[in-house]
């Protein structure tokens, strides 16, 4: 936030100095695709479905930095993994998004029903839709892993893919009665 207003950059980036010291965040999206190490986080997740895990994201945050409240519509288990960091997480409530930048979607101030203080080691679990908010107190590094939820159409849209896929003859697989 800068003079009172969200500001979003696109990297590659080239130096972070002018940034200064409080109320930034760095995050990098899908970093276990493309970095070994970090995929290992992955490897206590995998029970689940290939299909439902998303990416981890790794966010550095600097005093005070975060993204403002928001919601997302997947599972996220946050993981602490420098510093600390408070967070906030809502009532599962019909909530207003707004854009106070075209690249980033909040919602209004809520009232907490979870107020945690997360240090190294530490993992907050948020389920989709729950409104919640996260921000620094000292530099800070956390690890977010995300999990799809598909909707009602994507289950449907996949079926008849998984259907489709497995009748090579063409036939009609479903009898109208």
């Amino acid at each position: 936030m800068q003079d009172g207003k969200w500001q979003v950059s696109h990297g590659p980036f080239e130096s972070y100095d002018h940034l200064g010291e409080t109320n930034w965040s760095l995050l990098v999206q899908a970093v276990n695709h493309w970095h070994e190490p970090t995929a290992a986080l992955m490897r206590p997740f995998r029970e689940l479905p290939d299909w439902r895990i998303d990416d981890l994201m790794i966010s550095f945050s600097v005093p005070g930095g975060g993204v403002g409240p928001h919601l997302d519509q997947y599972d996220v288990f946050i993981i602490q993994g420098t510093g600390r960091r408070r967070w906030r997480v809502g009532e599962k409530l019909q909530m207003k998004q707004h854009c106070p930048h075209p690249d980033l979607l909040q919602v209004d101030p809520f009232e907490a029903i979870i107020d945690e203080e997360l240090e190294p080691g530490d993992i907050l679990y948020i389920p989709p839709g729950f409104p919640h908010e996260g921000y620094a107190l000292e530099n800070a590094m956390n690890y977010s892993v995300g999990f799809r939820a598909p909707n009602t159409r994507e289950l449907i849209s996949g079926f008849a893919d998984y259907v489709l896929q497995r009748d090579p003859t063409g036939r009609q697989l479903l009898q109208r009665s």
